[in-house]
Formats: C-alpha cells, sequence, structure tokens
C-alpha cells in the first residue's frame, strides 16, 4: 500500500469516525432534551438502548403529542434520511374532511381516497402549499379568515414537512423535521404553539349542525371534484 492510500484511508477512517461521534453527540443531547421535556410535562419517556432512538408518548391539555425519530423513505433510496417527528392528534371533530400539506406531502394527500383539490380562490392562501377536501362547502364554511390563517401558520414550518388531517371525528397533525429537537425551550414552544393553534380551528356546536345540514342539502352530498391544478 503507497504513502497515498495510507493516507486516504487514514482521512475517511477520520470522517466516518468523527460523524459517528458527533451523532451520538446530537443523540445524548436529545435524550436528555425529551426527557426533561417529558418530565415537566407529564408524558411518558422512553429513553431506548445506548445508541438507538428515544421517544416520547401521552396526553397534554387533551392532546395526544408524540416525539420519534423514523427513516424517511423516498423514492430514490439513496436519499432516505432520518427525521424527527412530532405528531399532535385532537380528540375532537372538526369537519368531514380536508388534508393540507407541505409540497413534499402532496402525493400522499392526492392518494387519500374521497378526498379532491379545494379551491381557495378568494382566500388569503399560500399556493404552495395542498389542501385537499371531501365536502366542498361545508369546508368553505369551516375555513373562515381566522382558520385559513391558522392552517398556514401551522404548515409553515422551517425546514419541515408537515401534514394536516381534519374530520368530523379527530385531527392529526404531523411534522417530520432533520432538526433534532435538542433545544428545550424550542420544543415547548412548538408543541403550545400547536396545541393553541388546534384550539383556533375547534367548532361549536351551531358549527357542526350548519356542516351536516350543507352536506345533506347538497345534490351529491358535497363530494364534487375540482380539477387538480
Amino acid at each position: 500500500m503507497t504513502v497515498i492510500w495510507i493516507i486516504l484511508w487514514v482521512v475517511f477512517s477520520t470522517i466516518i469516525l468523527g460523524a459517528a461521534f458527533w451523532s451520538l453527540i446530537i443523540q445524548y443531547k436529545q435524550k436528555k432534551t425529551w426527557e426533561a421535556f417529558a418530565k415537566k410535562a407529564g408524558l411518558k419517556y422512553m429513553s431506548g438502548t445506548f445508541t438507538g432512538p428515544c421517544g416520547v408518548e401521552g396526553v397534554l391539555d387533551g392532546y395526544d403529542v408524540s416525539l420519534f425519530t423514523a427513516e424517511q423513505q423516498n423514492i430514490d433510496s439513496r436519499k432516505n434520511r432520518k427525521v424527527t417527528g412530532l405528531q399532535v392528534n385532537a380528540n375532537e371533530g372538526f369537519v368531514d374532511g380536508l388534508a393540507a400539506g407541505t409540497p413534499e406531502v402532496r402525493t400522499f394527500i392526492k392518494s387519500l381516497g374521497g378526498l379532491s383539490n379545494h379551491d381557495m380562490k378568494g382566500k388569503k392562501w399560500d399556493k404552495n402549499l395542498t389542501i385537499f377536501s371531501r365536502h366542498k362547502e361545508a369546508v368553505n364554511l369551516f375555513l373562515t379568515e381566522e382558520r385559513v390563517d391558522t392552517i398556514k401558520k401551522m404548515l409553515n414550518i422551517k425546514n419541515a414537512d408537515v401534514i394536516l388531517l381534519l374530520d368530523e371525528n379527530e385531527g392529526g397533525y404531523r411534522i417530520e423535521t432533520s432538526n433534532p429537537l435538542t433545544d428545550l425551550e424550542q420544543l415547548e414552544k412548538m408543541v403550545k404553539a400547536t396545541i393553541a393553534r388546534y384550539k383556533k380551528l375547534s367548532v361549536t356546536k351551531e358549527e357542526i349542525d350548519s356542516f351536516k345540514k350543507t352536506v345533506k342539502s347538497s345534490p351529491d352530498g358535497g363530494a364534487e371534484d375540482t380539477k387538480d391544478e
């Protein structure tokens, strides 16, 4: 083995070992942060193995909250990447039904049965975001100016893939980000902001009755298709 090959071997070995060491440092910080967050919020912390991922789950202010790490699957397997996930589910009904998300989750949203592109003309919407619905007229009633603004804030998370699913029984909200969420203050703010925004999406009994009447009065049940732009 020549001197050049030996030098290259040493360089690449150093890079690989350095990356592995840095990954362990990030994981250690993540474990400490998530454990502190779980303890403070009264949630269950799962430490995992020494080199394995940790997790958090439980109920906070009536909402199901979970933190986890996962491998994001892409069409090109060489581009798969590890992401940190935050999921907050609401145990209440909203409107039937709505799916909104960032460009990266558009393909998944399009695959959901019974939903089609929702026309947002006349509303202050971000055209880069995806929004599909089932019963168009009911969803139009649901999408007040405040709720449209709230949904945009829920989706516009920096460097993250985000999806929001709402129906007449529950709500689901998921963030996948390359940020390991090792900053306790940032993590707390993110969860609190999510719950606060969910509450702004809550509907009254009168609104629910109105949604149901709209669906029943529609000739085709309110599930007409609009052209997918």
